[in-house]
């Protein structure tokens, strides 16, 4: 008879807001987002016009860092299976670890891009890191918002996720900001510091706040529709199917 009613489950906006471990998750979202839009949208005109490769030789060259992001992607997700199931650490300790390499891995390569000059060879093979750093993203924050509340991790994702959406304008027009008619080395390099900065500070909010365990207002109380009981109640025997006494006999 439970599978007849239908079941709401109202969000506990209040609680949901008040949770560090969403914040944790927004922060992460935030230095994950101006990492990967500052690369998505001005790696072309970096290798343009810092680096000087055609168009063609660009475009290829470009794609890099997300062939490797993608790829990598799937093996660190191999990676964590194996460490939470061997016990080897905790769930909380994993998400630490990977959202530790998603964004002190990527700071490390753009740090290193400003060290090695005109080194178009080693700026190539550092930003073809810092794509591969960049895909274990997929195994420590947004899965650390599933663990914080099954029930409404798509609500705290969307929240969390407008976060690295809004580094997706900021990154960009920073970008612009600092480079037009400017487009030199120095100015580049300014780029990629501001990007590493924070990389690593939303990194240690991500520390602070972060929580591994499933919040008690994960289960809110559960509401049947009244509607439900009427359209039961009303059918001959619906309430008493399935009962095997003579008194419940229609």
């Amino acid at each position: 008879m439970a599978g007849s009613f239908s079941k709401k489950l109202p969000i506990p906006w209040r609680a949901l807001l008040r949770t560090p471990g969403l914040w944790a998750c927004a922060s992460m979202h935030l230095g994950i987002g101006w990492a990967f839009f500052t690369l998505l949208t001005c790696l072309p005109t970096y290798m343009a016009q810092i680096l000087h490769y055609d168009i063609k030789s660009n475009s290829l060259l470009s794609s890099i860092p997300y062939v490797m992001g993608g790829s990598f992607s799937v093996v660190f997700g191999f990676v964590l299976d194996f460490i939470i199931t061997r016990g080897i650490a905790t769930k909380l300790t994993a998400y630490k670890i990977f959202n530790g390499i998603t964004s002190l891995g990527p700071a490390l390569t753009l740090v290193l891009v400003t060290l090695v000059g005109c080194d178009s060879t080693a700026i190539l093979v550092l930003l073809a890191l810092n794509g591969l750093f960049l895909g274990a993203q997929y195994t420590g924050n947004s899965i650390n918002l599933l663990l914080l509340a099954p029930n409404f991790s798509g609500t705290m994702l969307g929240i969390s996720n407008t976060f690295a959406n809004g580094a997706g304008i900021l990154a960009p027009y920073a970008v612009g900001l600092l480079t037009n008619n400017n487009q030199t080395i120095t100015a580049w390099n300014t780029v990629f510091y501001i990007s590493a900065g924070i990389g690593v500070v939303t990194y240690i909010a991500y520390l602070i706040l972060c929580q591994g365990e499933v919040q008690p207002w994960n289960d809110p109380q559960i509401e049947a529709d009244p509607e439900d009981f009427s359209s039961v109640s009303n059918k001959p025997g619906a309430l008493t199917n399935g009962i095997n006494n003579p008194a419940y006999s229609p």
